[in-house]
């Protein structure tokens, strides 16, 4: 694609988009820029264009920015329907996300990992155990670094390992990856799609373009993408908790088996600080990956044993006086957070939950809130509609803050039992982003649970 001497609108000025501007004046694009915020709302990000001619649009999208230009590049989250865009379509202007801009330009062979829950996870350990073979292997995407910075830096690479999410893969053009890994589907960003069955088709695009020489590993129990990956042209690694396929991977007793034409391997789990189901399914997906671009069992071993979990992904952030304290702020949708309680075989749950509601039911929570949590607190705008959905599974309180749920947790927890951020919301009712707000809770632990 060449971009010397073109007209192109960037979208969205988050980090992608951000990336998306540095990309297309170094390739010598004339660039605009637009933004919803406004000028108040942003820090000194010109600073970095001092000397650039950059045309600047904030404080929304007026639909005659987006006229006559010969490209626009859209940041991931900026709502489909804008009526900016409509026009720019009508205009048969073309439309490419900053992640199918930069798969354009993307000579290296590349690892991509999507799904609803897992995928930071799962994508950083497979960059470990890359690393750990001794490729030259970067991590970016939806996580760390936008992959247009990663081409930015002229850095030649063996592999990348992308995260990548339903809004990137909606405004990619041409995006083959080496491995494609589908971890799971659940609902959530409801309120972003039309149906649910429209999410499924953004996250399963990741098998689109591929062909007999790649690979999908994908989750054989998770009904709504195993039919997609067992029509895909790649060569299928399928992975499975509780049944055992006759090639791929599966879980029995406390270990990971990978079984592959005349290859039978086991994995064993005793070793590892990963905890819950999920992250078993987290892992059967990375050996599956890794093992396919040559990682062997020994450095896979090694890298599952040695991996701590990432920040307010089910993170112990304090223990006291017998009470455990666990960070699952990432834990923004229904299914996770159920998956996140399961994992608390012997201990009851104070959990905490809500915010700005993504637009799903709260009811599969149902069970899980009725046989292990003892009670409920609940913070932000979805408190009534969560508290309305669950009413009778438990005792619920909606308090408001999550600095109110804290000190009311500590006031009531007993020893023995679990406090549990896990919202099952969207952060930005409150907070600036899931990572503020698990900041801010291991903030309220250290001050109310120390106090009790």
């Amino acid at each position: 694609m060449r971009l010397k001497g073109k007209n192109v609108l960037v979208v969205g000025l988050g980090r992608s988009g951000l990336a998306a501007v540095r990309f297309l004046l170094d390739r010598g694009a004339r660039v605009a820029v637009t933004d919803q915020r406004r000028e108040e709302e942003f820090g000194d990000w010109q600073r970095e264009f001092d000397g650039e001619e950059l045309e600047v649009h904030l404080g929304g999208h007026e639909p005659e920015i987006f006229d006559k230009r010969d490209l626009i590049c859209l940041s991931p989250g900026v709502p489909l329907d804008l009526p900016g865009l409509k026009l720019a379509k009508r205009r048969k202007i073309p439309i490419i996300g900053e992640m199918g801009l930069g798969a354009e330009f993307l000579e290296a062979p590349f690892v991509a990992v999507t799904g609803t829950n897992g995928k930071s996870t799962t994508s950083t350990l497979i960059y470990q155990m890359l690393v750990a073979a001794g490729q030259k292997v970067a991590l970016g995407g939806n996580i760390g670094t936008p992959l247009l910075d990663l081409i930015l830096t002229g850095d030649r690479y063996e592999r990348l390992v992308l995260e990548v999410s339903s809004y990137q893969l909606e405004t990619v053009k041409e995006f083959r990856p080496e491995v494609a890994v589908l971890l799971n589907v659940t609902e959530d960003h409801l309120d972003r799609y039309e149906s649910f069955q429209d999410y499924v088709r953004a996250k399963t695009r990741i098998l689109k373009d591929q062909t007999g020489r790649d690979a999908v590993v994908y989750n054989a129990e998770d009904s709504h993408i195993a039919p997609y990956a067992c029509r895909a042209n790649a060569k299928r690694i399928p992975f499975a908790l509780h049944r055992q396929p006759s090639e791929g991977l599966f879980y029995s007793h406390g270990r990971i088996v990978r079984r592959w034409k005349k290859e039978f391997e086991d994995y064993p789990l005793a070793r590892t600080k990963l905890t819950g189901l999920h992250n078993v399914e987290n892992m059967m997906a990375s050996v599956g990956a890794a093992r396919s671009v040559g990682v062997s069992p020994d450095q896979v071993q090694k890298v599952l044993e040695l991996f701590e979990g990432l920040p307010h992904r089910m993170q112990l952030v304090g223990e006291y006086r017998g009470v455990r304290y666990y960070d699952d702020s990432k834990g923004t949708n229904v299914d996770s957070v159920c998956k996140s309680i399961a994992g608390f075989e012997d201990r009851q749950v104070i959990l905490i939950a809500g915010g700005r509601d993504k637009g799903g039911s709260y009811r599969p929570l149902r069970d899980f809130v009725s046989k292990k949590v003892v009670r409920l607190l609940l913070i932000g705008e979805a408190s009534a509609k969560i508290a309305r959905e669950l009413q009778g599974c438990t005792e619920i309180q909606e308090v408001g803050t999550l600095e109110a749920a804290v000190r009311e947790a500590a006031q009531k927890v007993k020893r023995g039992q679990v406090v549990l951020l896990s919202p099952a919301c969207a952060s930005f009712d409150q907070f600036r982003s899931y990572a503020e707000r698990g900041e801010k809770f291991r903030e309220f632990v250290r001050k109310y649970a120390e106090a009790v």
